[in-house]
């Protein structure tokens, strides 16, 4: 009996070393992992701050070898608060943070305004009897295979046919037809009208027959139980719409090629790849990443765990 308990200790032994060693060999895979991930951010960085000497002589080195140099972000920032280019030394120093303010503009233009169309809706599907109710819910799913670009189309046509009536195609009209193209997301829509199905309908019934309103109900009862998922979908309209580029270099391209309407991604692109005069400035290029990435990443480390958890809340029924 001793021994066939001492061989049953030992394989327990075993088998949680077992267990033990897959989850250092798992840690060290994902390590490696996020390694090759992050490498590619952290020589962004470095090379931003780094001397034109250091990148033309030592390209490979991740370290600089003549100290740091902040010059860059101090020039940028120059060129953002003058609110046009400046030419320093031959070189061509473009107002990020104006991009990066007309990019912030869009995001919450088209975050409020999604969460307005969005919210609507979904308590029309979940709350309210219409006829042809789940047709219109099936074609709603089905909308979502056709690719969104395909939108820009017909909003530029509505979009040009506005701007006509206001006198031209203004600044202030660019940045709302941006929102109002981008504020109807069916993802949104069925993430928002899942969670609705959680909320007890009970509650919709007692609320009409003390006599509220549909607007009331949906007001004072309904959107303030929302708020774990529209703020999970908010960073998603956010981290989607900083980085949209099809439909604002479209419109900016139909604008004029105005360069204080351009957005980020917009002014970026045309910064690495069509700028003749920062050929060559990696530095440069690397500095104006790294000013447009740090929202991105500050709103993503700070609200990855709020996505997960309002995804998951989404699909939980009544």
């Amino acid at each position: 009996m001793k021994s066939n308990s001492m061989n049953t200790l030992k394989l327990k032994r075993n088998k949680l070393s077992g267990a033990q060693r897959v989850k250092i060999i798992a840690f060290f895979v994902l390590l490696i992992v996020c390694a090759i991930w992050l490498f590619p951010i952290l020589y962004m960085i470095l090379t931003s701050v780094k001397t034109d000497s250091d990148i033309m002589v030592y390209p490979g080195k991740l370290f600089p070898t003549n100290g740091f140099t902040f010059e860059r972000y101090k020039t940028l920032i120059q060129a953002t608060i003058k609110g046009e280019p400046i030419i320093l030394n031959d070189t061509w120093y473009p107002p990020v943070g104006k991009w990066v303010l007309n990019s912030l503009l869009i995001v919450a233009g088209t975050i409020v305004w999604q969460i307005l169309v969005c919210t609507a809706c979904a308590y029309a599907m979940v709350f309210l009897d219409f006829k042809f109710k789940k047709l219109l819910w099936a074609a709603f799913i089905a909308s979502m295979s056709i690719p969104g670009i395909a939108g820009y189309v017909s909003g530029f046509i509505l979009g040009f046919k506005i701007s006509d009536i206001f006198g031209g195609y203004t600044k202030t009209y660019l940045y709302l037809n941006w929102i109002i193209t981008g504020g109807a997301s069916i993802m949104s829509l069925f993430l928002i009208k899942q969670f609705m199905e959680s909320i007890p309908i009970d509650l919709v019934e007692s609320a009409r027959m003390d006599g509220c309103s549909d607007f009331r109900i949906f007001w004072r009862l309904i959107f303030p139980n929302l708020k774990g998922i529209l703020f999970t979908i908010s960073i998603m309209i956010f981290l989607g719409t900083w980085n949209a580029y099809e439909g604002p270099a479209l419109a900016i391209k139909l604008a004029g090629n105005d360069n204080s309407m351009k957005t980020l991604t917009v002014g970026l692109f045309d910064l690495v790849g069509n700028n003749p005069s920062t050929s060559g400035q990696l530095g440069l290029k690397m500095t104006a990443c790294v000013i447009g990435a740090l929202p991105t990443m500050l709103v993503y480390c700070i609200c990855s765990n709020k996505i997960v958890e309002g995804v998951a809340g989404s699909g939980v029924k009544r």
